[in-house]
C-alpha cells in the first residue's frame, strides 16, 4: 500500500541543508536520516519564515502618519483669526 511504504530514499540532514542553501557538491552525510516528506516540510518552513520576514520588512516602511502635536494656547498668541467662508 502506498501510505505505509516509504516515498523515496531517505537522505541525511546534512544533504538536506546543502540542498536548501544550493550548495554544489555531494553534501554531508551527517545528522539523522530524513524521509523526503520531512525534508519537504523543512524547506517549506524555511520559505514561510523568509516570506513572513520579508513581508514584515515591507509593511514597516508604510506606517500610518502620526497625528500632529497639539498646539498650546501660548503658540496661538499673535496669530490673526481665520474668517469663515460661507457657501452661497
Amino acid at each position: 500500500m502506498v501510505l505505509t511504504s516509504a516515498n523515496g530514499a531517505p537522505m541525511s540532514l546534512g544533504k538536506a541543508i546543502a540542498l536548501l542553501f544550493l550548495v554544489v557538491g555531494p553534501g554531508g552525510d551527517t545528522g539523522p536520516q530524513l524521509e523526503p516528506w520531512q525534508a519537504t516540510v523543512l524547506v517549506q518552513l524555511a520559505v514561510i519564515v523568509l516570506s513572513v520576514f520579508g513581508a514584515v520588512r515591507l509593511v514597516r516602511g508604510r506606517r500610518v502618519p502620526q497625528p500632529r502635536a497639539r498646539i498650546e494656547p501660548e503658540e496661538l498668541e499673535g496669530l490673526e483669526p481665520v474668517e469663515e467662508v460661507t457657501e452661497r
